[in-house]
């Protein structure tokens, strides 16, 4: 081997250590299906690039086969990959037309002793239309993230670069042999471009996924587990960074009666059905852009943005009459479920903690007038 060649195997090497850092991605998290397909992408293009160094320049017709299909097996698993990343179906059946049709026009120029150009031509250009037919559906709306539209930019610029970096570097001269190829600056603009292009995507998608790292651990600090409303924390901080505008509204209290006789006497997997069919319902009774919350226990706070509180006794209204009437597998077909509420409202931020302290009154109103009921407190009307 010469020292061209040790040169030439670093490109293969950085993508080979690149896949095994997406194989560690994945491993960390293995919901990221697109950081397995980008390990197999840049797994497959070193195997096929490393094979194109080591392979003598000598008529070698199946291994010119073996590299192209490993080419073509590392840009499908891009195409998989960025499809995956960018919530788009792949277009696998034409994709599939295409791979074929460029391996056909390959093995042509391999076993035709067709000029060597027309090879080069052949398998950069098949690459490139295969990644742009592959991911056609990309292109029809523009990612809502910054670093998702970055990574879709630097994948149009790599497909571009096929198009471009063949026809401008590479002479259709009919003397170009694998040899003189190397000689060429194609040779050097090819593996300066796919490493920048490795690194550039790796660097993203490395900073895809520790956002959605810290996306998903804010979620769970933010969520109850049981029943994956907002825990007390993330509602105050709703609250709290919340639109001003939207301040005024009605706040509920709300706790499901005698849950403790529910878990003494079906055990404690009947009391979590309960609560988290109590929260079911809670959600599907309020509007987008609500907050509910459990604050505890069986203690549930909800906060209906720019509503009245008499329109927020119907809300509860509804909730009650819907939870009354839910079956739950756990306990018997008779066992009827209940919940007490307290409606207050909330004329402004600053009076929060007074209005949810009326609430709180008037649900232990609720429950001292018999439980299953709604409390509150008309408003007067204030004129100037």
């Amino acid at each position: 081997m010469t020292v061209g060649n040790y040169y030439a195997l670093s490109l293969p090497l950085c993508t080979s250590l690149l896949a095994l850092g997406f194989v560690v991605c994945w491993r960390w998290q293995r919901a990221q299906q697109d950081a397995l397909w980008m390990a197999a992408c840049l797994a497959l293009f070193s195997l096929g690039l490393a094979g194109q160094v080591l392979t003598p320049p000598l008529p070698l017709r199946g291994s010119a086969v073996v590299m192209a299909m490993l080419y073509q097996g590392a840009a499908w698993c891009l195409v998989e990959a960025m499809c995956w990343r960018l919530g788009r179906r792949p277009a696998r059946w034409l994709q599939a037309l295409l791979v074929g049709l460029a391996m056909v026009a390959r093995i042509y120029c391999i076993y035709t002793d067709a000029p060597f150009y027309m090879r080069v031509y052949a398998l950069n250009l098949g690459l490139g239309a295969q990644l742009a037919v592959g991911t056609w559906r990309l292109w029809g709306q523009r990612p809502a993230l910054r670093l998702e539209r970055s990574l879709r930019l630097l994948f149009a610029m790599l497909i571009l670069s096929f198009f471009v970096r063949t026809p401008t570097t590479v002479p259709a001269s009919e003397g170009l042999t694998k040899a003189s190829l190397a000689a060429l600056p194609f040779w050097g603009v090819l593996q300066l471009s796919m490493l920048a292009f490795a690194l550039l995507f790796a660097m993203l998608y490395v900073a895809i996924t520790m956002r959605d790292a810290l996306v998903q651990l804010q979620e769970e600090r933010n969520r109850d587990p049981l029943t994956q409303l907002l825990n007390r924390r993330a509602f105050l901080e709703a609250l709290k960074h919340g639109d001003r505008r939207q301040a005024v509204g009605t706040v509920l209290v709300c706790d499901v009666d005698h849950f403790k006789q529910v878990n003494d006497r079906w055990g404690h997997a009947a009391g979590d059905a309960v609560l988290q069919g109590f929260a079911r319902t809670l959600q599907d009774c309020v509007r987008e852009g609500d907050l509910v919350a459990r604050f505890g226990g069986e203690e549930f706070v909800l906060l209906l943005y720019g509503l009245a509180p008499q329109d927020a006794v119907l809300v509860a209204e509804r909730i009650r009459q819907r939870l009354r009437s839910m079956r739950l597998a756990n306990l018997p077909p008779d066992q009827r479920v209940t919940a007490s509420f307290g409606v207050a409202p909330v004329l402004a931020l600053s009076q929060w903690h007074e209005a949810i302290a009326q609430a709180d009154r008037l649900l232990y109103a609720a429950k001292a007038a018999g439980r299953d009921c709604v409390r509150w407190e008309p408003v007067a009307e204030v004129r100037p």
